[in-house]
């Protein structure tokens, strides 16, 4: 017998107990039990996805606040590379306050993968599954992959092949003046080498706080104003007031 019905945990048993032991009185007692149970679970139901919505909401909220944030970071630390500039370290590559550091270290090209377009290129050349995917479920095994790529010009290249790593993405679209569909192709890079813009990378660390290092743009990608640069809201004429 099951657990249940041993320990007398049963819809039906509960209501046969409810109802003195009369059967048919119990099953229409169990039948009214059930459905509460299932309106229940249906309630539950709408506040899970309540809940779920409320978690997106606020998901999408913290990232745009962790955008507004990377912004700021980056705004001040461009306006401590500009200090470096002008009041460099009599010695070595750091400059040391009490409030934290400021350096400069050289800078390293930065490689961008996708997920997607890597499984779907492994997918498409078999004799390489065996080396290049971690089974169960299948993932990109990216250390063997990196190893075995060259860069040309950017574009990452299987060395034993010299075979460029991409793949073709085909989607239609509609014209919106003609309703006519058309079908347009994108490449999609398994790996892409990024050159920096600048020979140097920047790395601030506030005292107590974590070492920043943000992808500094080149001057001509900068879509700062010069009063947006100097204030944009960070207290910037709050400090020179106090300081003036």
């Amino acid at each position: 017998m099951h657990a249940r019905r041993q320990q007398g945990y049963t819809i039906y048993g509960r209501a046969l107990e409810q109802a003195g032991g009369d059967e048919e009185k119990a099953a229409g007692l169990a039948m009214a039990a059930a459905g509460w149970r299932l309106e229940q679970i249906a309630k539950l139901q709408e506040e899970r996805t309540r809940v779920q919505a409320r978690l997106a909401e606020a998901q999408f909220w913290a990232a745009a606040q962790t955008d507004k944030l990377n912004a700021e970071i980056l705004r001040h630390t461009y306006l401590l590379d500009g200090f470096y500039e002008d009041l460099p370290p009599a010695k070595g590559k750091t400059i040391v306050l009490p409030e934290g550091k400021i350096a400069r270290r050289e800078a390293r090209v930065r490689t961008e993968k996708d997920e997607e377009a890597a499984l779907e290129w492994i997918q498409e050349h078999p004799e390489l599954v065996e080396q290049l995917l971690l089974p169960q479920p299948p993932k990109v095994n990216w250390p063997v992959l990196r190893k075995g790529t060259v860069y040309s010009q950017g574009r990452a290249v299987w060395e034993q092949t010299g075979e460029v790593m991409e793949i073709e993405v085909k989607y239609e679209s509609l014209d919106a003046i003609s309703g006519e569909a058309t079908t347009e192709t994108e490449v999609k890079p398994v790996l892409m080498e990024i050159q920096p813009a600048r020979s140097y990378t920047v790395q601030v660390t506030p005292a107590g706080g974590e070492a920043e290092s943000p992808w500094m743009p080149d001057e001509e990608e900068l879509d700062w104003e010069p009063e947006d640069i100097e204030h944009r809201g960070g207290g910037d004429d709050d400090f020179w007031a106090e300081h003036s």
